[in-house]
Protein backbone atom coordinates (compact mmCIF):
# COMPACT_ATOMS: atom_id res chain seq x y z
CA UNK A 1 0.00 0.00 0.00
CA UNK A 2 3.19 1.95 -0.25
CA UNK A 3 6.14 2.97 -2.38
CA UNK A 4 9.74 1.63 -0.87
CA UNK A 5 8.04 -0.90 1.38
CA UNK A 6 11.30 -2.36 3.26
CA UNK A 7 11.46 -6.31 3.42
CA UNK A 8 14.04 -7.23 6.38
CA UNK A 9 15.59 -10.16 7.20
CA UNK A 10 14.34 -10.25 10.86
CA UNK A 11 11.09 -8.88 11.88
CA UNK A 12 12.49 -5.57 13.41
CA UNK A 13 14.09 -1.82 12.13
CA UNK A 14 17.33 -2.93 12.82
CA UNK A 15 16.87 -6.18 10.30
CA UNK A 16 18.81 -6.03 6.86
CA UNK A 17 16.98 -4.79 4.16
CA UNK A 18 16.46 -7.96 1.51
CA UNK A 19 14.49 -5.70 -0.92
CA UNK A 20 12.27 -2.47 -1.45
CA UNK A 21 8.60 -3.03 -3.21
CA UNK A 22 7.09 -0.58 -4.97
CA UNK A 23 3.69 0.17 -4.53
CA UNK A 24 0.94 -2.52 -5.49
CA UNK A 25 3.55 -5.22 -5.48
CA UNK A 26 1.86 -8.84 -4.14
CA UNK A 27 3.39 -10.32 -1.34
CA UNK A 28 2.47 -13.91 -0.21
CA UNK A 29 1.94 -14.52 3.91
CA UNK A 30 3.82 -17.57 4.77
CA UNK A 31 1.84 -20.29 6.25
CA UNK A 32 4.83 -22.11 7.66
CA UNK A 33 3.65 -22.82 11.44
CA UNK A 34 6.92 -22.57 12.65
CA UNK A 35 7.28 -19.21 11.58
CA UNK A 36 4.10 -17.62 11.98
CA UNK A 37 3.10 -13.79 12.65
CA UNK A 38 2.31 -11.32 13.19
CA UNK A 39 5.47 -10.61 15.44
CA UNK A 40 5.51 -7.03 17.28
CA UNK A 41 8.44 -5.48 17.50
CA UNK A 42 9.57 -1.61 17.18
CA UNK A 43 5.90 -0.39 17.05
CA UNK A 44 4.49 -2.29 14.28
CA UNK A 45 3.12 -6.19 13.96
CA UNK A 46 5.60 -7.59 11.32
CA UNK A 47 4.76 -10.91 8.88
CA UNK A 48 6.70 -13.30 7.19
CA UNK A 49 6.41 -12.86 3.24
CA UNK A 50 7.68 -14.26 0.04
CA UNK A 51 8.29 -11.98 -2.67
CA UNK A 52 7.85 -13.93 -5.93
CA UNK A 53 9.28 -12.27 -9.24
CA UNK A 54 10.53 -13.36 -12.62
CA UNK A 55 13.80 -13.55 -11.29
CA UNK A 56 13.46 -15.56 -8.03
CA UNK A 57 11.95 -15.46 -4.82
CA UNK A 58 12.68 -12.96 -1.80
CA UNK A 59 11.47 -13.89 1.81
CA UNK A 60 11.74 -11.85 4.67
CA UNK A 61 9.26 -9.80 7.29
CA UNK A 62 7.45 -7.18 6.40
CA UNK A 63 5.67 -4.54 8.73
CA UNK A 64 2.18 -3.88 8.54
CA UNK A 65 2.00 -0.33 9.40
CA UNK A 66 -0.74 1.76 11.64
CA UNK A 67 -4.05 2.35 10.79
CA UNK A 68 -3.53 5.44 9.77
CA UNK A 69 -0.85 4.47 7.29
CA UNK A 70 -1.41 0.45 6.68
CA UNK A 71 1.43 -0.99 4.49
CA UNK A 72 -0.15 -4.29 3.54
CA UNK A 73 -3.72 -4.63 2.57
CA UNK A 74 -5.28 -8.17 2.12
CA UNK A 75 -6.05 -9.11 -1.60
CA UNK A 76 -9.82 -10.71 -2.79
CA UNK A 77 -8.96 -14.46 -3.54
CA UNK A 78 -8.99 -15.38 -6.76
CA UNK A 79 -12.02 -17.69 -6.64
CA UNK A 80 -12.44 -16.86 -10.24
CA UNK A 81 -9.20 -17.22 -11.76
CA UNK A 82 -8.49 -20.06 -14.60
CA UNK A 83 -7.60 -23.37 -13.10
CA UNK A 84 -3.62 -23.21 -14.43
CA UNK A 85 -3.57 -20.81 -11.65
CA UNK A 86 -2.36 -22.41 -7.78
CA UNK A 87 -4.40 -20.50 -5.24
CA UNK A 88 -2.65 -19.97 -1.92
CA UNK A 89 -3.78 -22.06 0.99
CA UNK A 90 -5.80 -19.09 2.33
CA UNK A 91 -7.31 -18.96 -1.12
CA UNK A 92 -7.98 -22.35 -0.85
CA UNK A 93 -9.84 -21.62 1.88
CA UNK A 94 -11.58 -19.17 1.24
CA UNK A 95 -12.89 -20.64 -2.30
CA UNK A 96 -13.45 -24.05 -1.41
CA UNK A 97 -13.92 -24.50 2.01
CA UNK A 98 -17.34 -23.96 2.17
CA UNK A 99 -18.07 -27.75 2.29
CA UNK A 100 -17.05 -31.10 0.88
CA UNK A 101 -13.81 -30.95 -1.48
CA UNK A 102 -13.19 -33.92 -3.75
CA UNK A 103 -9.03 -34.45 -5.14
CA UNK A 104 -7.61 -36.88 -7.53
CA UNK A 105 -3.90 -37.35 -6.62
CA UNK A 106 -0.34 -39.28 -6.25
CA UNK A 107 -0.38 -40.02 -2.67
CA UNK A 108 2.98 -39.76 -1.31
CA UNK A 109 6.01 -37.01 -0.96
CA UNK A 110 9.42 -39.56 -1.66
CA UNK A 111 11.74 -37.91 -0.07
CA UNK A 112 9.80 -35.64 2.22
CA UNK A 113 10.64 -35.79 5.65
CA UNK A 114 12.18 -34.03 9.05
CA UNK A 115 10.88 -32.84 11.84
CA UNK A 116 9.35 -29.92 13.72
CA UNK A 117 10.62 -28.95 16.78
CA UNK A 118 7.85 -27.04 19.39
CA UNK A 119 4.47 -27.66 20.41
CA UNK A 120 1.46 -28.60 17.89
CA UNK A 121 -2.04 -29.09 19.33
CA UNK A 122 -4.08 -30.91 18.39
CA UNK A 123 -0.70 -32.62 16.47
CA UNK A 124 -3.16 -34.65 14.07
CA UNK A 125 -4.06 -31.18 12.57
CA UNK A 126 -1.34 -28.40 13.79
CA UNK A 127 2.04 -30.49 12.98
CA UNK A 128 3.50 -29.91 9.91
CA UNK A 129 5.35 -33.05 9.51
CA UNK A 130 4.09 -35.90 11.99
CA UNK A 131 0.04 -35.17 11.38
CA UNK A 132 0.44 -34.33 7.20
CA UNK A 133 0.35 -36.22 4.44
CA UNK A 134 1.20 -35.61 1.06
CA UNK A 135 -1.09 -35.61 -1.87
CA UNK A 136 -0.12 -34.38 -5.11
CA UNK A 137 -3.10 -33.61 -7.42
CA UNK A 138 -3.71 -34.70 -11.34
CA UNK A 139 -2.63 -32.03 -13.68
CA UNK A 140 -5.76 -29.33 -14.20
CA UNK A 141 -7.08 -29.95 -10.31
CA UNK A 142 -8.73 -26.68 -10.02
CA UNK A 143 -6.42 -24.29 -8.00
CA UNK A 144 -4.88 -27.21 -6.20
CA UNK A 145 -1.06 -27.28 -5.98
CA UNK A 146 0.59 -30.51 -3.73
CA UNK A 147 -1.68 -30.55 -1.05
CA UNK A 148 -0.98 -31.45 2.86
CA UNK A 149 -3.97 -33.90 4.06
CA UNK A 150 -4.40 -34.66 7.62
CA UNK A 151 -6.57 -37.48 9.33
CA UNK A 152 -8.34 -37.11 12.53
CA UNK A 153 -7.21 -39.63 14.87
CA UNK A 154 -10.91 -41.37 15.42
CA UNK A 155 -11.89 -41.63 11.87
CA UNK A 156 -10.42 -44.93 11.51
CA UNK A 157 -8.22 -43.84 8.25
CA UNK A 158 -5.68 -45.95 6.93
CA UNK A 159 -3.78 -44.60 4.04
CA UNK A 160 -2.08 -46.99 1.26
CA UNK A 161 1.54 -47.35 0.51
CA UNK A 162 2.84 -44.29 -1.14
CA UNK A 163 2.41 -43.95 -5.01
CA UNK A 164 -1.18 -44.79 -4.86
CA UNK A 165 -3.68 -43.06 -6.96
CA UNK A 166 -6.37 -42.04 -4.70
CA UNK A 167 -9.31 -40.26 -4.97
CA UNK A 168 -9.56 -37.82 -1.74
CA UNK A 169 -12.70 -36.24 0.14
CA UNK A 170 -12.14 -34.27 2.81
CA UNK A 171 -12.65 -30.61 3.66
CA UNK A 172 -11.15 -27.29 5.31
CA UNK A 173 -11.94 -25.44 8.40
CA UNK A 174 -12.33 -28.67 10.43
CA UNK A 175 -14.22 -27.74 13.87
CA UNK A 176 -10.41 -28.81 16.08
CA UNK A 177 -8.86 -25.89 14.50
CA UNK A 178 -10.77 -23.77 17.47
CA UNK A 179 -8.29 -25.09 20.09
CA UNK A 180 -5.30 -25.10 17.42
CA UNK A 181 -1.84 -24.27 19.84
CA UNK A 182 0.99 -23.17 17.92
CA UNK A 183 4.39 -23.00 19.95
CA UNK A 184 7.69 -23.19 17.39
CA UNK A 185 10.67 -24.40 19.53
CA UNK A 186 13.07 -21.27 18.99
CA UNK A 187 17.06 -21.85 21.02
CA UNK A 188 15.36 -23.81 24.33
CA UNK A 189 12.13 -22.15 25.03
CA UNK A 190 8.72 -22.69 22.59
CA UNK A 191 7.62 -19.52 21.82
CA UNK A 192 3.24 -19.29 21.07
CA UNK A 193 2.67 -18.27 17.69
CA UNK A 194 -0.24 -15.43 17.82
CA UNK A 195 -3.53 -17.15 18.35
CA UNK A 196 -4.91 -15.47 15.64
CA UNK A 197 -1.93 -17.09 12.90
CA UNK A 198 -2.76 -20.36 14.56
CA UNK A 199 -6.10 -20.61 13.98
CA UNK A 200 -5.90 -19.54 10.45
CA UNK A 201 -3.30 -22.27 9.56
CA UNK A 202 -5.33 -24.59 10.89
CA UNK A 203 -8.30 -23.85 9.18
CA UNK A 204 -6.33 -24.05 6.07
CA UNK A 205 -5.45 -27.84 6.89
CA UNK A 206 -7.26 -30.20 4.64
CA UNK A 207 -9.10 -33.14 6.70
CA UNK A 208 -9.84 -36.44 4.64
CA UNK A 209 -13.30 -37.51 5.15
CA UNK A 210 -12.70 -40.90 2.93
CA UNK A 211 -10.59 -41.97 0.00
CA UNK A 212 -10.76 -44.95 -2.85
CA UNK A 213 -7.95 -45.90 -4.67
CA UNK A 214 -7.73 -45.96 -7.92
CA UNK A 215 -4.50 -46.98 -9.32
CA UNK A 216 -1.03 -46.99 -8.84
CA UNK A 217 1.37 -43.93 -10.18
CA UNK A 218 4.22 -45.63 -12.11
CA UNK A 219 6.33 -42.81 -12.02
CA UNK A 220 6.70 -42.19 -8.43
CA UNK A 221 8.62 -40.56 -6.65
CA UNK A 222 9.97 -38.76 -9.69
Amino acid sequence: MVDNLRIRSTPSLSGTIVIALDKWSRLDVSSNPTSLGPVTADGYDWYPVLYQAYTGETSGWAAAGDPATPFLATLKPRCDEPPDVILTEYEQLACLGTGSVTIEGTYGCGECGGFAAGTFEPGWLANPVDGSYTLRPKPGTIGIGQLDMHKAPDAGIELPAEGAILRVTGHFDDDAASTCFIAPLEGEVPTPADERAALMYCRERFVIDSFVQIGTDPNFPN
